[in-house]
């Protein structure tokens, strides 16, 4: 018999044991760095007069025009 198989499922069952025990808790995920949305009018209708003049500053793909 190949052991591999056995060392494999060991592996398995120790980091599936230590994710539920403590990996769960200290885990955060990857990072999202931006939420882009293509509906415009729901984000222009949930901001304020200040965010207004900096989406009027500009452009469609968010650079600032000076």
């Amino acid at each position: 018999m190949n052991y591999a198989v056995v060392y494999l499922g060991g592996i398995l069952f120790f980091s599936m044991l230590y994710w539920f025990l403590r990996g769960r808790k200290f885990y955060t995920g990857p990072l999202i760095e931006a939420d882009v949305t293509d509906n415009a009018s729901s984000s222009h209708e949930r901001s304020s007069s200040g965010e207004d003049e900096i989406k009027g500053k500009t452009d469609e793909g968010g650079n600032v025009i000076a």
